[in-house]
């Protein structure tokens, strides 16, 4: 992933900004950022591709897989927090899935 992440700004010559952007027709990218409706889209267009029922997944998905996942190998709220913007660990604690919270005792 950070080779193609780097491999896409080099060539949309991204130095600042928005990573993820809208590339038109002609190749051109755009200045600002996806919206979040641009976002929803892709990710349920990519989860339908698996076969996965995409009417349950959105943008927001990406966000508590983050929080799951960096719960689950050991960052700490503070860290997941700054991270995420997250201003309590009550409202952290909403995006961490329940089965890996279950995991984590220690975390929340």
């Amino acid at each position: 992933p950070v080779q193609a992440l780097m491999r896409w700004l080099k060539t949309a010559g991204i130095t600042a900004g928005h990573v993820f952007r809208s590339v038109n027709r002609y190749d051109s990218v755009a200045k600002q950022g996806l919206t979040p409706q641009s976002v929803a889209l892709i990710v349920k267009a990519a989860m339908a591709q698996t076969g996965v029922d995409a009417q349950n997944f959105s943008g927001h998905s990406l966000r508590a897989g983050y929080c799951t996942s960096a719960a689950e190998q050991g960052q700490q709220s503070w860290q997941i927090r700054m991270q995420t913007g997250h201003k309590s660990d009550v409202t952290l604690a909403r995006y961490i899935r329940r089965n890996s919270r279950n995991a984590i005792p220690s975390l929340l």
